[in-house]
C-alpha cells in the first residue's frame, strides 16, 4: 500500500503498512514520487514553485489531453484548488527566519499533489494530497477526493457529490455513515486504531468528512486525515466500501 505522506521531509523514513480487510491506515511516511505517472496519456502536469531561504513550496495541476468536458471541469477545478492552496500559503509564509520561527537551517515546506485515481470518457476521479511544516512539533497532511461526472439526468458535467451516486439521494448518508463507522470502529486492538470511533467520542461522520471520497472501479473509498477520527499518531485513515456493501441503491453504472 502506498503510504501518502511527505514526513520524508523531515527525515522520516518510508513506511508500508498492512490492509485490514477493506480498511487501510496510513502512518508516518515517505510519499513515493508516482502521483505523476498516474496521469500519463491522460494528462500533463504544471507546476508552480518556490525554493527560498525560509522555504520551499511546490503545488501542481493537471492540464487534461482532448477536449471532453468533464476533464475541462475537472482540471478548472484542480488547478484551482492548487493555485489557491499555493498563494494562501505563500501568503501566510511571509517572513525573516526569526520571525517565522526558523532555525538551524529549517524552511517551511508546502507540497500539493494530485493523483488520478479513475479515469473514465464520461468519468474522472482524483486526489489532491498536501503537506505543510510551519516549524511546529510536525508537519500536517491530508487527502482530498474528487469526482467528476454527469449526475443523472444531466447533460453537462460537474464536481459530484455523495447524493450523486444513490436512487434516493441525501438519504444515502445515514446508511453510508453508519456503514463507514462500522468499518473504523473495527480497528479497535489494532497497532493503529480509529480513537475516538472505538472509544465513542465521536458517533457520527460531519458532512466535510462523507464528502471527502473517491470513486474507484468496484466502489467508493474514503480518506480520514489526522484528527478525524483519532489523534494525530494514528496518521491517515483509508476506508473503503464495495459496490456490494454500498448496496442496490448505489449508481455503480455511472463509472463505467
Amino acid at each position: 500500500m502506498k503510504t501518502r505522506l511527505f514526513l520524508a521531509l523531515l527525515g522520516a523514513s518510508a513506511v508500508t503498512l498492512p490492509t485490514f480487510s477493506s480498511l487501510a491506515l496510513a502512518k508516518d511516511g515517505e510519499l513515493e514520487d508516482n502521483y505523476s505517472k498516474t496521469w500519463k496519456g491522460v494528462a500533463t502536469l504544471r507546476t508552480l514553485s518556490k525554493n527560498e531561504k525560509t522555504r520551499e513550496m511546490k503545488a501542481s495541476y493537471p492540464v487534461f489531453s482532448g477536449l471532453r468536458s468533464v476533464a475541462q471541469v475537472a482540471g478548472l477545478v484542480l488547478k484551482k484548488d492548487a493555485i489557491n492552496g499555493f498563494n494562501a500559503f505563500a501568503k501566510d509564509s511571509k517572513g525573516t527566519a526569526q520571525q517565522l520561527g526558523l532555525h538551524d537551517g529549517m524552511k517551511y515546506q508546502y507540497d500539493f499533489e494530485p493523483s488520478l485515481v479513475l479515469n473514465r470518457p464520461r468519468f474522472i476521479s482524483a486526489t489532491t494530497m498536501f503537506y505543510s511544516f510551519t516549524a511546529g512539533a510536525h508537519g500536517i497532511y491530508g487527502t482530498s477526493g474528487y469526482v467528476f461526472g454527469y449526475p443523472k439526468g444531466a447533460t453537462r458535467p460537474r464536481q459530484l457529490h455523495l447524493a450523486d451516486f444513490f436512487t434516493d439521494g441525501a438519504a444515502s448518508k445515514r446508511r453510508i455513515d453508519t456503514l463507514l463507522i462500522a468499518k473504523l470502529r473495527a480497528t479497535k486492538g489494532q497497532d493503529q486504531e480509529a480513537t475516538w470511533i472505538v472509544d465513542g467520542e465521536t458517533k457520527t461522520l460531519t458532512n466535510d468528512l462523507l464528502e471527502n471520497f473517491v470513486a474507484e472501479s468496484d466502489g467508493l473509498k474514503w480518506y480520514f486525515g489526522p484528527y478525524a477520527v483519532g489523534p494525530y499518531a494514528a496518521g491517515e485513515f483509508e476506508v473503503k466500501l464495495t459496490a456490494r456493501e454500498l448496496g442496490p441503491k448505489f449508481r455503480a453504472a455511472m463509472m463505467r
